[in-house]
């Protein structure tokens, strides 16, 4: 064993729970290939031990009126629970964000930490402008990240109004400009977060976040993300963010 991979043993030992933090299933999110069961199973079948549903919301489902929006949106997620229960891989609520009345419509944001009253909430709430829903919405036991914050067609948020930035963001038919990204939130003194972004067939696991611990549920999850005590890994190789 070469010496930099004995070190990379060592901090995979301290930080041993791997959780993707950006995955999307289908129907909720209508640019996804796999049902919530599926997705769950690919994850499981590459040992991670927790990921985040975070599909689009409203996501260009607004016709269907909130109840059946939130049907649709929450049964995803119930269906990806109790699959991970049947595999022992947690899973996790939390969206990804877009504000289409907002000066820069194409941005996306991802919220940590919610919970299903939230997103409720959160739905009545989306004609705001970005700075306004934070202002109204945005609590303590939230994180809010922006994602993918130097793709094309992004505009980058101000750093006061977010955690931080998903500056490892490896959806491969997108060029995330990951140096840029990550560039502008050291600058910023914010958080750098991952995530694979997962849509496509041989997509899943490209990132993945390790914790030394597994968060109980999505408000621990938030909390440990801003805590930023965890490590990056990008296809088996260990980055400190």
């Amino acid at each position: 064993m070469k010496e930099y991979e004995k070190y990379e043993q060592i901090l995979k030992e301290k930080y041993p729970c791997r959780i993707e933090l950006h995955a999307h299933t289908k129907p909720a999110s209508h640019c996804a290939d796999f049902e919530p069961e599926e997705v769950v199973e690919k994850y499981a079948a590459k040992g991670y031990d927790g990921i985040v549903i975070t599909n689009h919301f409203p996501g260009g489902y607004e016709y269907l009126g909130k109840e059946a929006f939130f049907e649709q949106y929450f049964g995803n997620f119930e269906r990806a629970f109790k699959k991970g229960e049947e595999l022992g891989i947690r899973v996790y609520l939390a969206a990804e964000l877009r504000f289409t009345k907002d000066d820069a419509p194409d941005n996306d944001y991802l919220l940590y930490g919610c919970t299903k009253d939230d997103l409720l909430r959160c739905y009545d709430l989306i004609d705001l402008s970005f700075k306004d829903f934070v202002r109204t919405f945005i609590e303590e036991r939230h994180t809010l990240i922006q994602a993918h914050p130097m793709r094309a067609n992004m505009v980058v948020c101000d750093s006061d109004l977010v955690d931080g930035y998903e500056s490892f963001n490896l959806h491969p038919s997108h060029n995330a400009s990951i140096s840029l990204a990550t560039r502008h939130a050291d600058r910023c003194g914010k958080l750098v977060t991952a995530g694979t972004d997962f849509h496509h067939p041989g997509h899943e696991g490209c990132a993945a976040v390790r914790f030394a611990k597994l968060p109980q549920d999505e408000t621990e999850l938030a909390a440990m993300i801003k805590e930023n005590d965890f490590l990056i890994e990008i296809e088996n190789r260990i980055l400190i963010p």
